[in-house]
């Protein structure tokens, strides 16, 4: 028996590293599906359903140029403190 006491108890495994190493390189449509039930990891496609949804990735990087006018950054640091909703 192999004891495991010297072994830090969060220590993610060296496969996870690799899982993760992989999460860069998927391309649109593309998984890794891994869990209790799945016997290895697999890397899959996802096919696209026929009515695709009307949607798009935003432009973070337009927004985060831009910036948003009318942001009322005290405002909302002050709700979040007091933990209250946005009056509309």
């Amino acid at each position: 028996m192999v004891s495991t006491l010297n072994q830090p108890q969060n220590c993610p495994t060296i496969g996870v590293h690799l899982l993760m190493d992989m999460l860069p390189d998927l391309r649109r449509g593309e998984a890794l599906v891994i869990g209790e039930g799945i016997v290895m990891p697999m890397r899959v496609i996802i096919t696209l359903p026929n009515d695709t949804p009307r949607s798009a990735d935003m432009q973070f990087y337009k927004y985060w140029n831009d910036g948003i006018k009318d942001l009322d950054v005290k405002s909302i640091i002050d709700r979040w403190w007091k933990q209250a909703k946005a009056i509309d």
